[in-house]
């Protein structure tokens, strides 16, 4: 897949597009992107996505931009549209006199000027440009002053269950990872950096890597425990994951994310981890004494393994 993000230097032409947010890229941004593909392949094309970083709503702070939490980040994003097979991907840096363009004045300018678009294709609820007026009816009158075709797909859902990415967030700030799963089409991951804690896991035979999320706005489930899959240096690992202030040990409010692998014991301080969530266990509990905490942990690796 090829990236861009310099106008200037896209190479992709008389594309097949779609435009969007892509939050997740979630079986329903799924059901969209086969389209696209597909549209592609049929006329000859190479299919082309068309993003923002930053997000829209923290760069023009509007609607709780400060309490906004993303599923994917960018870097994320990008892995999750490659292995959709997506030919190319153009990653607009979005900025204040980005979203002073009108929808017609974005149009001629980066679809017909520049990528001279052979094809548009937009979701059921699309809208974007100045004050939102890029909805399907303007991009269809667009479509016909500059000579490309358009069209429209219907929503997606699963088990009649509606899909969008403010559901999922809801979802995982509920604890309810196996429907976010099953809404995504992927165990929800947190990635991020292995940094030292106060290792006072190692005491009660538990050591536990902590973990340094790569991006602050990156979305962190409801506080507990939960079983999980670790990516670690090329190998898979299975484990239960904390997220919470640590009430038995710690005493404050600081939020840790801690896992703990089972069968493995390696300073990989420093090094990248993917933690993938696959269900939630129990909410976080202050315990009377480090040993209650232990045997309690015990009875969760147990739990944990009879899952996996």
């Amino acid at each position: 897949m090829k990236i861009y993000r310099d106008l200037d230097t896209v190479e992709a032409n008389d594309v097949v597009a779609t435009i969007g947010i892509f939050d997740g890229v979630h079986i329903g941004h799924k059901f969209l992107l086969d389209e696209l593909k597909k549209v592609a392949r049929e006329r000859g094309k190479e299919s082309l996505v068309i993003t923002f970083w930053p997000h829209p709503r923290v760069v023009l702070q509007k609607n709780g931009a400060d309490k906004l939490r993303f599923l994917t980040t960018i870097q994320e994003k990008i892995v999750l549209l490659e292995k959709q097979g997506i030919d190319n991907l153009f990653i607009i840096p979005f900025n204040r006199q980005f979203a002073s363009l009108g929808a017609c004045e974005f149009v001629e300018k980066y679809l017909v000027n520049k990528l001279n678009i052979n094809h548009l294709i937009v979701g059921h609820n699309h809208s974007f440009g100045k004050n939102g007026e890029g909805n399907f009816k303007t991009l269809s009158e667009c479509a016909d002053k500059f000579n490309f075709s358009i069209s429209q797909l219907g929503s997606k859902n699963l088990n009649e269950r509606k899909i969008s990415s403010t559901i999922i967030r809801n979802c995982l700030l509920n604890g309810d990872t196996e429907l976010a799963a099953d809404l995504l089409g992927y165990n929800y991951c947190l990635s991020g950096t292995i940094v030292k804690g106060r290792q006072l896991g190692r005491e009660i035979n538990f050591p536990t890597a902590n973990l340094l999320l790569n991006h602050p706005f990156k979305l962190v489930p409801k506080s507990g425990v939960y079983g999980v899959s670790v990516d670690l240096d090329g190998n898979k690992y299975f484990g239960m994951m904390n997220i919470g202030t640590r009430p038995t040990i710690e005493g404050d409010d600081s939020l840790s994310i801690e896992v703990h692998l089972f069968n493995f014991n390696a300073d990989v301080y420093g090094h990248n981890i993917a933690v993938n969530l696959h269900f939630y266990i129990r909410e976080e509990m202050k315990f009377n004494n480090i040993n209650e905490l232990k045997q309690q942990l015990e009875k969760d690796k147990v739990f944990v393994l009879s899952r996996f």
